[in-house]
């Protein structure tokens, strides 16, 4: 298994920790999908060798 790290610019991480302390799900999911995901499947194809 391999180990990613994400980097998040300091507003994103702002955002994700005020995300988790309200519990909003409905935003939680968009965060998680139209901001860390992208971050994450490009750090993966890094990985395997593509760009």
């Amino acid at each position: 298994m391999k180990k990613i790290f994400i980097v998040l610019e300091p507003e994103e991480l702002v955002k994700l920790q005020d995300i988790l302390l309200e519990h909003d799900t409905e935003e939680a999911w968009n965060f998680l999908q139209f901001t860390l995901w992208p971050k994450i499947k490009k750090e993966i194809s890094c990985l395997d060798g593509r760009k």
